[in-house]
């Protein structure tokens, strides 16, 4: 979120001083400031946040007291005698969203003067960061990835009763997707709905982090270990080429001739949310998976290699083979297939090999790549 803080007040010492009035030597960045003996008035000067409440404690040798400065509208303040015969320390709470102030040190009328962005102009606003100033009147909005990753810029200044529309998710999280925004990170809080037309009647700072949800994925074999598990639920033993198999179908819904006794085959990594490869007769296959997405091996070489039977095959959109590095001999001596489809998922961007990946392909006659077929 933006972040409005003070460090380069020193170099504004004059427009503090005529802002402030009286001798300042220079104006500080920080909440804390050292003061000498003697009667002080400790001020808060700080347009922007009309009725807000701030508290500064008092401390030296042998004395300590607080100050509460209540409901003012441009500064107010309070009267504190110091003779404890050495430095005073001034620490003024930082207000909620407030992440950075400024004071000065009037000596000659003993006059300590804290600022809270009280001009119009601002010193800093690096609108993106992690904390940033928001008057009482104001809500301020910053937005934590929460175990995600990327960066968003938040809003600030947001007027109270008046509806706004909030700021689509911008972070990613691997292996999650996005589910909602929440006042707490554990997801108790108050839920906003990604984009939706909202509201406040109170102001102040907050944050709303990133809800997610966990994606049911599921990773395929190698290539070699799913060619020889499809080609021995086919034979009844792993061979070189198969011959019997006429179609492939990856569905996302099993037709009702499938039941549980219908031979089938888990072509995925034991520890994965399976996917099943199921005989429907001695010509028909259909590969089924409860998962929403299915991750091809890196090694992915051989896939489907010396399917020579084969007519169609028929693969699906949550194929995502972003992974593989190598896909040689994929479709390698599939003498009968005479069209192929690679949905947009195929993603080719990370491999490195595709030596004889077409081979044997001899009846192919209509091949259609997605945009995601990347070669370079």
């Amino acid at each position: 979120m933006g972040k409005k803080f003070f460090a380069a007040f020193a170099v504004f010492a004059g427009l503090l001083a005529s802002l402030f009035g009286g001798n300042s030597a220079h104006a500080t960045a920080g909440n804390t400031a050292t003061i000498s003996d003697g009667e002080w008035n400790i001020c808060v000067s700080a347009t922007s946040y009309a009725g807000s409440s701030f508290v500064a404690d008092v401390s030296g040798t042998g004395f300590n007291a607080q100050l509460v400065f209540d409901d003012f509208e441009t500064e107010t303040c309070k009267a504190v005698q110091l003779a404890t015969g050495g430095n005073n320390t001034v620490t003024m709470s930082l207000p909620m969203g407030v992440n950075g102030m400024g004071y000065t040190i009037d000596t000659v009328n003993n006059k300590l003067t804290f600022a809270f962005e009280s001009r119009t102009n601002r010193y800093i606003n690096v609108h993106g960061s992690v904390d940033f100033i928001v008057g009482a009147s104001k809500v301020g909005i910053s937005f934590s990835a929460n175990g995600g990753e990327g960066t968003m810029a938040g809003l600030d200044n947001i007027d109270l009763n008046t509806s706004f529309v909030l700021t689509s998710n911008g972070f990613t999280r691997s292996g999650y997707r996005f589910k909602n925004w929440n006042t707490k990170a554990d997801g108790t809080g108050t839920t906003y709905e990604d984009g939706a037309e909202i509201s406040f009647t109170t102001g102040g700072a907050i944050t709303l982090f990133a809800q997610w949800e966990e994606r049911r994925l599921a990773s395929l074999n190698t290539g070699g270990n799913v060619d020889s598990a499809i080609k021995t639920l086919a034979n009844g033993n792993s061979v070189w080429k198969d011959s019997r198999i006429k179609t492939l179908q990856f569905v996302d819904e099993l037709p009702d001739s499938i039941d549980e006794n219908t031979p089938k085959t888990n072509i995925a990594l034991t520890d994965s949310i399976p996917v099943y490869v199921y005989k429907a007769t001695d010509d028909d296959y259909y590969v089924y998976t409860e998962a929403e997405e299915m991750i091809a091996n890196s090694d992915s070489q051989g896939l489907f290699r010396n399917l020579s039977a084969l007519t169609e095959l028929t693969l699906p959109e949550n194929l995502n083979a972003s992974r593989a590095t190598n896909m040689g001999g994929m479709f390698d001596g599939m003498a009968s297939l005479t069209s192929l489809t690679l949905p947009e998922s195929f993603d080719t961007s990370n491999v490195t090999n595709m030596s004889s990946m077409f081979n044997g392909a001899s009846s192919l006659a209509e091949l259609t790549l997605p945009d995601s077929f990347d070669t370079s």
